[in-house]
């Protein structure tokens, strides 16, 4: 009854999402917030509704969490099986090798439903087109497309649908950085003016560390007025770090928090410093390739034919942006499937040494890795990042020590993603 209840309570506070939500990205307003804030909250008028739901349902603002991430979640290492029906529920024990407390194994056939009812129903009253894939412990428990993909030819979303990552994407660039430190191409701690040619003499105190964490004090261009002049048009790098380069820092490096998309364009600028290759190459080579996520690269100018077209709210096509205004911090397309793929290589050394995922997931300011928010929710343990921006709105959870992934792609930026994924893993713990 109280499932029921809150299900209800989220489909109907949805609703006012759209007319509530504020678009954080390059359409004007700042990009920063698209992970700090709590996605969207929900307003209830009435106090005996509000004492019926969990507290820990809806995003605790992230500045308000502290939690330091174990270091031993990779003992487990799970098969990669895709599916596209949710498979019948099978009791098997924990590896032993396991260092986690003992947790469910399997997700009832019943709660996946529940899931993708309220899915369905969310895309019925217009609050949500995209693909969700959802799973455990190896297991894919839900793996579909809902909406459209274009409204203007009728194209269903499907589990192979390709969505613009808005800034999902730094957490590939994250990761990038790392894997060039663990070649000893750099290291985190040098200066960014040791990669990057007639460097400020104020940017000489600013690390790799800084940009990667958003404490460089370097301003977010995309926050600047005149960033809407030029976000429908391709630009190169050069051309987006001269919107910022000669701007005052806001703060001394490393004293405070703020995020925003130049630190991550000035870590693609190094990426292609350190290697000689594009952004989009080594990113291919390096990641890509090796986990076969042939849907995954950095998206062109106009949506390809397998790729979501945006829109602002259903029907209604979002404003123009060229993926390569947001560069490094923003401009790679992929699917559920691809980055379920890319999730589970975590769990192994197939792609990065331990040692590299728990620098990657340890935060330094306001609960911010290396391209990941690290915080609590519903009591577990939760790594995950989410994007908004011109025509898409995008969220990845990993509950790595319960082995559940969450991945919400919507191609409407309004569309409650984090929300959305916060309430599926409240679902799927409260069944066990």
């Amino acid at each position: 009854m109280m499932v029921r209840l809150l299900k209800s309570i989220i489909v109907m506070g949805g609703a006012a999402l759209v007319l509530l939500a504020t678009c954080s990205g390059p359409s004007g307003a700042p990009l920063q917030s698209e992970t700090d804030r709590a996605a969207h909250s929900i307003t209830l008028d009435k106090a005996a509704d509000i004492a019926l739901i969990p507290a820990t349902v809806f995003a605790t603002p992230y500045a308000q969490q502290t939690l330091t991430p174990s270091p031993n979640r990779r003992s487990i290492t799970p098969s990669i099986q895709l599916a596209t029906t949710a498979p019948s529920p099978t009791m098997s024990p924990s590896p032993t090798s396991s260092p986690f407390p003992p947790t469910p194994t399997f997700t009832p056939d019943s709660v996946v439903a529940s899931i993708d009812t309220h899915l369905q129903e969310l895309t019925d009253l217009n609050l949500f087109s995209g693909s969700v894939l959802v799973a455990q412990s190896g297991t894919v428990l839900l793996n579909k497309g809902y909406g459209l993909a274009n409204y203007e030819h009728a194209l269903p979303n499907t589990h192979l649908t390709r969505f613009r990552l808005a800034s999902l994407t730094k957490s590939f660039t994250a990761l990038a950085i790392l894997l060039l430190q663990d070649q000893g191409a750099l290291a985190v701690q040098d200066s960014v003016c040791a990669y990057l040619p007639d460097c400020r003499a104020a940017w000489q105190p600013i690390t790799i560390h800084h940009l990667l964490t958003h404490t460089s004090g370097i301003p977010n261009y995309t926050d600047f007025a005149g960033f809407a002049n030029i976000e429908m048009s391709p630009a190169t790098p050069a051309q987006l770090i001269a919107l910022f380069d000669d701007f005052p820092l806001e703060f001394a490096p490393g004293s405070a928090y703020r995020y925003g998309n130049s630190g991550y364009v000035l870590l693609g600028a190094i990426i292609e410093n350190v290697t000689g290759q594009s952004y989009a190459d080594f990113l291919h080579e390096a990641i890509f390739a090796p986990l076969r996520m042939n849907n995954t690269g950095f998206a062109a100018s106009t949506p390809g034919s397998h790729e979501a077209a945006g829109y602002a709210n259903v029907g209604a096509p979002a404003k123009p942006l060229d993926p390569s205004t947001l560069f490094a911090a923003g401009g790679l397309y992929s699917t559920v499937e691809d980055l379920y793929l890319w999730d589970q290589a975590l769990y192994t050394d197939s792609l990065i040494a331990a040692d590299v995922y728990t620098a990657m997931v340890t935060p330094f300011r306001n609960n911010y890795g290396y391209g990941w928010k690290v915080s609590d929710h519903v009591g577990r343990l939760r790594v995950a990042h989410s994007g908004i921006m011109s025509g898409s709105a995008t969220y990845l959870a990993r509950y790595s020590e319960d082995m559940l992934t969450i991945i919400v792609l919507s191609n409407l930026e309004n569309a409650a993603v984090e929300d959305m994924g916060n309430y599926i893993a409240w679902l799927i713990f409260a069944s066990g």
